[in-house]
């Protein structure tokens, strides 16, 4: 299953902390892990069982074999599950009672357990959303993939996330603080976002403002003192899009800044173009960036087929222009192809890069 957000964020603040109704299995095309495998699912009047084999690994190095056995009951107020794997099992839940909604899920492994504990609390036009982590690397396990500062080897911290949204008018607001420490790295920080959407008839205008801030310590020292360094972030996100019934188009600018004592900038702008037709979508992309520093690259969507949620790094100043197809060739049946031009600089001139990616979906 999967209990909570992966990321925090907006995203976050729009669906909540509830446990996701439904055993969800992993696509083939993920982005992440490219995980392959199989699994078979059976429903009874005592709630789903599923048992599941993949291979799975962010390198080929860690690559293994995974095998999971998972159960979730689920009624209209309450949902309730376990899952069971060789190192690790958890217990997950959540329920609904009138305007509020908590849940949660603990992990257990190696040492300390993993606990993950939220609460939604909504009365339109306000929504409000509080969640704490205590997690470790030892026990974190399978778990629903929870919204953390740290991924992979690092993951072992604690936290405390909050959101707040709001819709006035044409106009929705939407705030989220978190606050985290790393257990072993003796790392605090913070981070803050703030971001509006507004509709005007076909228009809709997005603004957004985030900061960051870690501290730590360096490892490079001169004795007897140890300094501490920050590592501070701040953007600011301008979106326009205008949709009419056949097409739509895009534009994003970003700021990033980063850096207290040693200060980097950078610009960015990604420009979209998507056509629906009858029986084919295309999406034409061209994105951009003057880059001062690696820490303050920029990231855009980029054109992802069914299955993907990828993202292009700007680490440099440089351009990109992407191309996507999709056609529904025969009712379910769908083929589609992308391609991506990446230039190593801003000049058309500069050395390209050419990636592609090909789907393709056979109903029987």
């Amino acid at each position: 299953g999967k209990p909570f957000p992966e990321r925090k964020g907006w995203s976050t603040v729009n669906t909540g902390t509830s446990v996701q109704k439904g055993l969800k299995g992993y696509r083939s095309s993920t982005g992440m892990n490219r995980t392959r495998g199989i699994a078979v699912e059976q429903k009874t009047n005592y709630g789903t069982i599923v048992f599941s084999q993949d291979l799975a690994g962010e390198n080929k190095n860690e690559k293994r074999n995974y095998y999971r056995g998972a159960w979730q009951y689920n009624n209209a107020s309450t949902l309730i599950g376990t899952v069971i794997a060789s190192k690790t099992q958890s217990i997950y839940g959540s329920f609904d009672y009138g305007n509020i909604s908590p849940g949660g899920e603990i992990s257990f492994g190696v040492g300390s357990p993993s606990i993950i504990f939220g609460l939604n609390f909504r009365i339109r036009p306000f929504k409000y959303i509080i969640q704490y982590r205590d997690i470790h690397d030892k026990s974190i396990g399978k778990m629903g993939n929870p919204m953390v500062e740290w991924r992979g080897s690092d993951l072992s911290e604690k936290g405390l996330f909050q959101g707040a949204y709001i819709r006035t008018g044409k106009t929705r607001l939407m705030i989220y603080a978190d606050m985290f420490q790393h257990y072993t790295r003796e790392i605090n920080g913070y981070e803050l976002g703030i971001r509006t959407e507004t509709k005007i008839q076909k228009h809709k205008i997005v603004f957004q403002v985030k900061t960051e801030k870690k501290d730590e310590t360096n490892d490079v020292i001169y004795a007897p003192l140890v300094m501490p360094t920050l590592r501070k972030k701040d953007g600011i996100k301008l979106e326009h899009q205008y949709e009419k019934k056949t097409w739509r188009t895009q534009v994003k600018y970003q700021f990033i800044r980063t850096g207290e004592i040693e200060i980097h900038h950078s610009h960015g702008l990604d420009l979209r173009f998507q056509i629906y037709g009858k029986y084919y979508q295309l999406e034409l992309d061209w994105m951009g960036a003057e880059v001062d520093h690696f820490d303050s690259r920029v990231y855009f969507w980029d054109v992802n087929l069914p299955g993907e949620m990828l993202t292009r790094m700007l680490a440099h100043s440089s351009h990109s222009q992407g191309i996507k197809v999709l056609f529904d060739v025969s009712n379910e049946s769908k083929l589609g192809v992308k391609l991506r031009f990446n230039y190593s600089a801003l000049s058309f001139s500069s050395p390209i890069d050419i990636m592609g990616g090909l789907f393709i979906k056979v109903a029987l």
